[in-house]
C-alpha cells in the first residue's frame, strides 16, 4: 500500500505525547502492518491515523526490517474521519 500513517501512543501514557510517521505496508482487519523509523514495544497501545480512518489497537509484533521497524497492530475499533 505504501500509504502515509500517523502513530500516537496511548498507553503506557506519556508526558511527551509521541507521535510518529508511518507508512502503512499492509492492511487485513483486524491487523495492520505498518514500517517506521523507530521501535515501539510489544503490547503498546497506539491511535493509528491513516487512509481517512482513526484505529484504535495493540502492538502485536515489533521487528527490524531493512533498517527500519515493522510493526503489527491488531484493532479493537476503526472509525471513519468523515
Amino acid at each position: 500500500m505504501n500509504e502515509r500513517a500517523l502513530v500516537k501512543i496511548l498507553d503506557p501514557l506519556s508526558t511527551a505525547c509521541e507521535r510518529f510517521e508511518a507508512r502503512v505496508v499492509t492492511w487485513a482487519e483486524p491487523y495492520l502492518t505498518l514500517r517506521l523509523q523507530q521501535p515501539i514495544l510489544v503490547p503498546t497501545v497506539v491511535q493509528v491515523r491513516f487512509h481517512g480512518r482513526i484505529a484504535l489497537g495493540e502492538i502485536r509484533e515489533c521487528f527490524e526490517a531493512s533498517g527500519e521497524y515493522e510493526i503489527c497492530v491488531q484493532f479493537q475499533d476503526v472509525m471513519s474521519m468523515c
